[in-house]
């Protein structure tokens, strides 16, 4: 299973020197989210960030769109460096549009679920994508909680994936630790994002190897 740290998580101030860290534990992706302030009550990494940021690192760039109404403004982040965009399916009315402008810019397309959206809201767009992401917590609260129920849908995803033969990535994010870490392993989970469990500590590689042990057991 892979880690993507959160940007959001990190001090944009301190990227390169985050950078850095990653790349000596091997870190392939960095998860960006993006709010709108209104499918999500914060704003944050628009589209200009994420651009000025794409020549300091030749990390994957996956990127997490939190707005209302992708379709209205896809096409402000098919340009940015990004290798993943993921959008909301609660956002969109028109998820295959969406899902379209990503592909014909050569990204990889994601489609993120929020807790309490079951699995089957991605029947029309499930051959589409590259990538489900679940939302183990509620998506652009800080204050929330992992929700342990949402590893349901984790297996489900990865049961369908084996009975379909389907190749997507299933992700995970939402205030995962260690010990969720190692839960989502088991059920079939294959990235997980990971923001204030590495950043909020003193020593962030302690806590990137934490991680990496509990995705070991």
């Amino acid at each position: 299973m892979e880690i993507s740290p959160s940007l959001l998580n990190s001090k944009i101030h301190e990227f390169e020197k985050n950078v850095t860290l990653l790349d000596k534990h091997n870190i392939q992706e960095i998860h960006i989210d993006v709010m709108d302030g209104c499918f999500v009550k914060d704003q944050a990494n628009g589209p200009k960030l994420i651009k000025d940021i794409r020549p300091l690192t030749n990390l994957h760039f996956d990127i997490h769109l939190m707005i209302n109404q992708p379709e209205l403004k896809i096409q402000n982040y098919l340009n940015v460096g990004a290798n993943n965009i993921s959008f909301h399916i609660e956002a969109t009315n028109d998820a295959t549009f969406v899902a379209d402008q990503i592909k014909s810019a050569q990204i990889e397309v994601g489609v993120a679920l929020s807790p309490s959206t079951p699995v089957h809201a991605l029947d029309s767009i499930l051959s589409y994508v590259d990538r489900v992401l679940v939302m183990t917590a509620n998506p652009g609260r800080p204050e929330g909680h992992f929700y342990k129920e949402t590893i349901n849908k984790i297996a489900e995803l990865n049961s369908i994936r084996k009975t379909k033969d389907m190749n997507f990535i299933i992700q995970a994010d939402g205030k995962i630790d260690d010990n969720a870490a190692e839960l989502l392993s088991k059920n079939g989970c294959d990235n997980i994002v990971v923001g204030g469990f590495i950043y909020s500590f003193s020593d962030p590689e302690v806590q990137i190897e934490k991680l990496k042990k509990s995705i070991l057991k």
